[in-house]
Formats: C-alpha cells, structure tokens, sequence
C-alpha cells in the first residue's frame, strides 16, 4: 500500500524538468520570431598598391549601425548580417542570399563604399576583400564607389531565362 502522504521525488523532478525544457523552447521560439535570418561576414582590408594587409581601418556597415576597426591582419571580428531578400521582380529569379554597404575610412586612404556586398544565411564568409588606395589628391576627396556582382549561377539564370534567342521575345 502507498504512502498518501510521501513525496515522490522523481515525478516531481521529472515533470519540474519538462517544464523548464518547455520555458526554454517557448523562449528560442519567440525570440526568433520576426527576426530575419543572418549570415556573418570577416572583411579584410589591403593596401591597393602593396596589397599588405591595413590595421586602424574603420568599417560601418549602415544598414545596421554596426562599425569595426581591422586588427594587424587587416580582419575585423566576424560580425552577423541580417539576410533580407529583396523580393524579384518582373518575372526575376528570387535572391537566395541578401544584401548591405560596407563603408570603409583609414586615415591617408581614400574612402570605399562597397555596395550590395552577400550575405548568405548560415554562412561564415570570409571577405570581402577590399584595397583601399592612398589619398594622393587625385580623386578630389571623392571616395570610390564599387559594387560586388551578384552570384553567378542567379546570372545565368537571369540571362538564360531572358534570351530572346531562345525564348521568341522581340
């Protein structure tokens, strides 16, 4: 016969578990919930002429306000990206991956701004790489305005699906 009046420590053990196991879950769920999804990026920065990597650059990324400044090897810290997909357009193949600007300052250097730079989701990218140039006076204070191409493979997809070659578009 049982003992109405004991305890019995591992059902209350079990089931104090199971509730702190859903707190948790509850927790991550709500968390990301909303949030869009992000990618990590590690810049290195270069001497454009020498290519030997540059300390002491500052680089902001505007889109989020985040801003790093490049160690001896010329890498900030990994940093995380929100992955926002611009929805396609006319017919386009959908982005897999999402997009922001990195502006890059060093004093003596010309400043970069590197426009559309990837961002995949889960992935760790290691670079851009990026030269920056020593400010001679020749461009007048203007900073170079790059931007990186998108992947090759939505490229050839694009130009494929729009040959008027093959598809009888006139």
């Amino acid at each position: 016969m049982k003992n109405k009046g004991r305890t019995n420590w591992s059902q209350v053990i079990f089931w104090g578990l199971l509730a702190a196991a859903a707190v948790a879950l509850l927790w991550f769920l709500l968390g990301r919930q909303g949030s869009p999804p992000t990618g990590t990026l590690c810049p290195m920065v270069v001497d454009g002429r020498t290519e030997q990597p540059l300390s002491d650059c500052v680089i902001v990324v505007p889109e989020t306000g985040y801003s790093a400044v490049t160690g001896e090897d010329g890498r900030t810290e990994r940093f995380s990206v929100p992955v926002e997909r611009p929805e396609p357009k006319n017919g386009m193949e959908p982005q897999q991956w999402g997009e922001c600007t990195l502006l890059i300052y060093k004093d003596g250097y010309i400043p970069y701004a590197l426009f559309h730079t990837q961002v995949w989701e889960g992935v760790d990218r290691n670079g851009p790489k990026i030269y920056l140039f020593p400010d001679d006076g020749t461009t007048q204070g203007q900073p170079y305005s790059v931007i990186e191409g998108p992947d090759r493979a939505w490229v050839n997809a694009i130009v494929e699906k729009f040959d008027p070659r093959t598809k009888g578009i006139e």
